[in-house]
């Protein structure tokens, strides 16, 4: 498996790379969040010093990015296949040190590069004999719109997000009956549940709100589609605006393969 998919990712053109099993904690960034600082395997070095094991792979390769290739040609096309680690209440069915394969692409912010991406990781599920499966497509932003829109503090915000992120559309309900929210601006939170489908979800969305940030989601991801359209790929793909990431670093278009 992991043969198959670097030879995927290495043939659409991307390198690569092994970075730091371990790296001082104050390097990994405060966007993990709470919850993932609190996975992490630390431990001291000889002087007293704390360390941590990679969590995932991405933090490292941004900072190998940074600090050995910031003066490379952009984009840069890189890939990996590494152990990464989080602790894990043992008996629960997943283990503290796990695999991870994955690409970057950086500094190819647009459309295309999104799709890509996306395109990489359907080849690779296809190439590794996969029959029956499916790409989950959603844009934060448009979320972040919503919230947005809705004037909800921080606290609560993170609160809502966390809600939606698990699926608690019960507890989402609590938030938006609860803090006298216009009928328009409730509607659009309550319908997340039921924005997953194809493409006519994004026309179906964009009556929802007049927020520029979700709007611009919207239009973001229309075109992503549209370019995996001509890559003969839309019947792999399902959009879902009620996808959204915890972790403070996900910005624009995220997706999730189900098998």
């Amino acid at each position: 498996i992991e043969r198959q998919l670097l030879s995927t990712f290495i043939s659409w053109g991307y390198g690569e790379v092994t970075t730091p099993t371990f790296s001082y904690l104050e390097s990994f960034p405060e966007e993990l969040g709470a919850l993932e600082r609190e996975k992490m395997l630390k431990f001291l070095d000889r002087k007293g010093d704390i360390l941590a094991l990679r969590p995932e792979l991405t933090p490292t390769i941004a900072r190998l990015v940074a600090n050995r290739f910031k003066d490379a040609d952009k984009p840069l096309r890189l890939c990996y296949s590494a152990n990464a680690f989080r602790y894990e209440v043992p008996n629960t069915g997943r283990r503290s040190e796990f695999w991870q394969a994955g690409v970057e692409l950086i500094g190819n912010t647009g459309c295309q590069g999104d799709a890509e991406v996306i395109a990489v990781a359907i080849e690779g599920l296809e190439q590794l004999g996969l029959k029956n499966f499916q790409i989950d497509l959603g844009q934060v932003n448009f979320v972040h719109g919503l919230l947005e829109e809705a004037e909800f503090d921080t606290e609560i915000k993170e609160q809502v997000q966390s809600a939606i992120n698990r699926g608690d559309y019960v507890g989402l309900r609590r938030f938006t009956t609860g803090f006298s929210l216009s009928p328009a601006k409730e509607t659009a939170l309550n319908k997340l549940s039921s924005l997953r489908g194809g493409e006519e979800i994004i026309e179906k969305a964009v009556k929802l709100t007049k927020n520029p940030l979700a709007l611009g989601a919207l239009d973001n991801l229309s075109q992503i589609y549209s370019i995996l359209k001509d890559f003969g790929m839309e019947n792999r793909i399902r959009i879902d605006l009620s996808l959204v990431r915890e972790l403070g670093y996900y910005t624009g278009v995220v997706f999730e393969g189900y098998a």
